[in-house]
C-alpha cells in the first residue's frame, strides 16, 4: 500500500519495500522548490508542514547519504511511434507515479511490440500497418490510466482542490479503490 500526503505545491508517498524500509517519494512543482535554498529546507519548511510527513521524516533513519532526486520531469502525452520509431515504456509515454507499477507498464507495451512484429513476419505486414496497429493498442491499453493519472496530479498540486478531494474521499472511502482502478488500467493474466 502507499500512503499518499499532501503539502503546498506537491504531494508525497510512502510505500514500505520488501526489506521493511519505507520508500518516500515527492513530486513538487518548479514553483514551490525554488523557495527553498536546498532539499533539506524544502522538506523542513514545506514537506513537513504536513504532519504525517513531518512525523515520518523526524522518526525515519535514511539509507543513502544525499536523497536521490531527478528534475524537471515532463508527463505531457507523447507519442509511440515518432518518426517510424516504435517506442515502449517511458519512451512512448512516461509512466506516471499515480498510475501503479510503472515498470509493468513499460514490460506489456514492449509484449504488444513484439507480438505485432512476431506476427508480421508471418503475415508480411507493411510497416505502415505495423505502427498503426501498435498506436492502436498501445492507447488503447494506455492512454485512459496515463490520462488520469495526469488528471489526479493535476488536481494533488492545488492545495485547494487536494483538500477537497481528500475530504470527499474520507467522506466516500468506497471511491478511492474506484479511482486507483482508473489510474490503474485492466489486470492482466
Amino acid at each position: 500500500s502507499v500512503a499518499l500526503h499532501n503539502f503546498v505545491g506537491g504531494y508525497c508517498g510512502l510505500s514500505q519495500v520488501e526489506t521493511g524500509a519505507v520508500n518516500a517519494c515527492y513530486l513538487t512543482t518548479y514553483k514551490a522548490f525554488k523557495s527553498s535554498s536546498s532539499i533539506k529546507n524544502f522538506q523542513t519548511e514545506v514537506v513537513s508542514k504536513n504532519p504525517h510527513l513531518s512525523h515520518f521524516f523526524r522518526h525515519a533513519t535514511p539509507l543513502f547519504e544525499k536523497p536521490l532526486t531527478i528534475s524537471q520531469v515532463s508527463f505531457y502525452p507523447k507519442e509511440p511511434v515518432v518518426d517510424h520509431i516504435l517506442m515502449v515504456g517511458d519512451s512512448a509515454g512516461l509512466i506516471h507515479p499515480l498510475c501503479g507499477n510503472g515498470m509493468a507498464m513499460a514490460i506489456h507495451s514492449a509484449k504488444i511490440l513484439s507480438e505485432l512484429l512476431l506476427a508480421s513476419i508471418s503475415n508480411k505486414s507493411a510497416r505502415v500497418d505495423i505502427e498503426k496497429a501498435y498506436l492502436q493498442s498501445w492507447k488503447n491499453q494506455f492512454s485512459k490510466p496515463l490520462r488520469m493519472g495526469r488528471y489526479i496530479q493535476g488536481i494533488l498540486l492545488q492545495p485547494r482542490l487536494a483538500k477537497s478531494a481528500y475530504a470527499l474521499a474520507n467522506q466516500f472511502p468506497s471511491m478511492v479503490p474506484k479511482i486507483i482502478k482508473q489510474t490503474h488500467g485492466e489486470v492482466l493474466l
